[in-house]
C-alpha cells in the first residue's frame, strides 16, 4: 500500500557522503510522487464517502 511505501522512505537512504546524497535525492523524489498518489486516493475516498451520504 502507499503508506507501506512512504513508512519504508528512509530504509533506502543508505551510505555515507556522495552516496547517502545520491540516496537521499532519489528518496526525496519518490517520497514527492508517494504522497501525490497517496492525497489523490484519500480525495477519491472522501467523494466516495460524501456521495454514498448524500444518497442515503
Amino acid at each position: 500500500s502507499l503508506a507501506v511505501q512512504l513508512a519504508q522512505i528512509p530504509e533506502d537512504i543508505r551510505g555515507y557522503g556522495h552516496v547517502k546524497e545520491r540516496h537521499f535525492k532519489a528518496a526525496k523524489a519518490n517520497e514527492t510522487t508517494l504522497k501525490a498518489a497517496f492525497d489523490a486516493s484519500r480525495m477519491v475516498i472522501s467523494i466516495a464517502q460524501r456521495d454514498t451520504a448524500m444518497a442515503a
